[in-house]
């Protein structure tokens, strides 16, 4: 315990450097966390229902308050039954010592970024399933039959409510939808559905979403901010995408995601200068960047910056050597300088990493045809449209079929 609270404390216990987060102190930490175990933890330990994956617990911060008094004074009846059983009782003693040793870790003095969380339980809950039948036994004497029973009942409903728990997983759709629900005013929820939303290409509805954070929630929620940047580039507005990025970054400076996908705003909007800045400000502050990388090559061949652009590409690909992407763009880079030679090993690593990647069949297709090597790009052409038979690329390599074919 002493090892998880140093380390805790030296990576990410003391959570003022996290985005969105609420700085609490170690006294107000503590009398919260006297709160969640007794309100929260040991509740669902006995009736486990209305789970939650980010339940909104309020912060405690006086002693005085009738639910902190009420907490401490069960915590204190669970210390002193521990030690009034302890030569008698032994298993009731070792027990509710596991669980209160299990539980201190993450719910005393240190605070952590979530108030509660109930993936906690799953080491103090260990205890807990040994008081319980010891409890049961005890109370049902000699009468084992009865004892067994009860168990088997337990069992049973936890078997069931585990079942029905297992439905709100299902999708990360049902499980946010399920969170908000039961978290209708904490920002993090509400954010990860609108992410959800947003992945199953219901733009409408995850903006929907950003907006109750920042107008009835959080208005200081950055990732609300961060998230309508990305709504709008998807929805093919580079100027409004732009806008809630620079809000986003202003609330944090140092987001590295932002910058990426404010350079690729200005890069939609034409605005190659400002992306190439934004890109060097992502690697900046985080400089194994890939992705940050990959995209300050594409502006940089954009603006015929070819020296620039095979440096970038080549640190991406120093960095993640299975980025695919990276060396299609290298191959893409090759192509543009004339250099086909290169180009095609560069893609044949892509489609080694990557063996059904249309994008790069495309490309090597048009590589041989520089190389006036007709019957291979015939041959990638073909794989390409396989590959992808619908969409802008696949008609353009058609019409280049088409012709290459007329020929033969």
């Amino acid at each position: 315990a002493g090892a998880y609270f140093t380390y805790r404390h030296l990576h990410g216990g003391i959570i003022a450097s996290i985005p969105d987060a609420t700085v609490r102190s170690f006294h107000v930490n503590l009398l919260t966390e006297m709160n969640v175990i007794v309100r929260y933890y040991l509740v669902r330990l006995f009736l486990p229902v209305g789970l939650n994956i980010d339940p909104d617990f309020p912060i405690c911060t006086s002693l005085l308050d009738p639910r902190s008094l009420l907490s401490a004074a069960i915590l204190a009846g669970i210390v002193y039954t521990i030690l009034r059983t302890f030569r008698e009782d032994r298993l009731l003693s070792f027990g509710l010592t596991w669980f209160l040793i299990a539980i201190s870790p993450t719910s005393s003095f240190v605070p952590l970024l979530d108030v509660a969380a109930e993936h906690r339980l799953y080491l103090p809950g260990l205890g807990f399933s040994v008081v319980v039948p010891y409890v049961i036994f005890k109370l049902t004497g000699t009468r084992p039959k009865l004892a067994f029973g009860a168990l088997g009942a337990v069992a049973l409903a936890f078997c069931v409510g585990t079942i029905r728990r297992n439905e709100t997983y299902r999708s990360p759709l049902a499980l946010w939808t399920d969170t908000v629900k039961k978290s209708p005013k904490k920002a993090r929820p509400h954010n990860n559905l609108a992410d959800s939303y947003e992945k199953l290409g219901r733009l409408d509805d995850a903006l929907k979403e950003y907006k109750l954070i920042v107008e009835k929630i959080d208005p200081n929620y950055m990732r609300a901010y961060y998230g309508m940047g990305n709504v709008y580039l998807k929805k093919g507005k580079p100027e409004e995408a732009v806008r809630y990025y620079l809000k986003a970054l202003k609330m944090h400076p140092k987001f590295a995601l932002a910058y990426n996908n404010l350079g690729i705003a200005y890069d939609n909007m034409g605005r190659y200068d400002d992306a190439i800045a934004a890109y060097k400000k992502a690697i900046k502050f985080d400089p194994n960047f890939v992705k940050a990388y990959n995209n300050l090559a594409i502006v940089y061949a954009k603006k015929g910056m070819y020296k620039d652009a095979l440096s970038a590409l080549k640190r991406a690909l120093e960095l993640d050597p299975g980025y695919a992407i990276g060396y299609v763009n290298l191959g893409r880079l090759y192509t543009m300088t004339g250099d086909y030679g290169r180009a095609e090993e560069a893609l044949r690593r892509a489609l080694k990493l990557r063996p059904n990647f249309a994008y790069a069949y495309g490309l090597l297709g048009s590589v041989y045809l520089g190389k006036k090597e007709e019957r291979k790009a015939v041959s990638c052409f073909r794989r390409a449209l396989e590959l992808e038979p619908e969409g802008p690329r696949a008609k353009y390599i058609s019409s280049i079929l088409k012709k290459l074919e007329g020929k033969r």
